[in-house]
């Protein structure tokens, strides 16, 4: 008997899974769908009034998993930090970025180029994250770029000293 109840218990749950909705718990929603990484931002979540968790504790979080448009946001799906890895042929870099409307506008999934005076010499580079800490000067940003592995040192050289003092600026081909 007690065999039985636990197979219909296991049954019902893979046939009806719990929705965070039906729970009677309010939830913000997505106001956009979130790639694996991204960093949350307010433009990012449709507040809902006396929902969990509060809106303040989502702000600079990552979504550790592809969260759609519209879908609530449960704190299973956050992160407070992001979840690198290395895709196959791809290294990580990691690039300060300096001008504030970047700051606003790049996040995990987005395309850029990297530009100096004589032209892009990395283009359609995916970012792999976003990450931001707030310090006495306002906010510092780095982003972490999938880039080629067997990059050539033309483009090393180029980098120069990408995490301190870029001589290239960042080329926002989509958000």
């Amino acid at each position: 008997m007690y065999l039985l109840v636990l197979v219909v218990g296991a049954a019902r749950l893979l046939l009806f899974p719990s929705d965070p909705d039906a729970e009677g718990v309010a939830r913000h929603h997505t106001a956009r769908r979130l790639q694996p990484n991204h960093l949350i931002r307010a433009e990012d979540v449709i507040a809902e009034s006396e929902a969990e968790p509060p809106l303040d504790s989502l702000i600079g979080r990552y979504a550790a998993m592809p969260i759609d448009s519209g879908k609530p946001i449960v704190p299973e799906a956050l992160g407070t930090a992001p979840l690198l890895s290395v895709p196959a042929g791809k290294r990580l870099l990691t690039i300060r970025v300096m001008p504030p409307l970047l700051r606003t506008t790049l996040n995990a999934g987005s395309t850029v180029s990297l530009c100096d005076d004589a032209g892009c010499f990395l283009e359609n580079v995916r970012v792999s994250a976003l990450q931001c800490a707030t310090d006495a000067m306002g906010t510092s940003c780095a982003a972490v770029l999938e880039v080629a592995a067997n990059l050539d040192s033309a483009a090393w050289r180029r980098l120069g000293s990408a995490s301190s003092d870029p001589s290239f600026h960042i080329l926002l081909v989509s958000p």
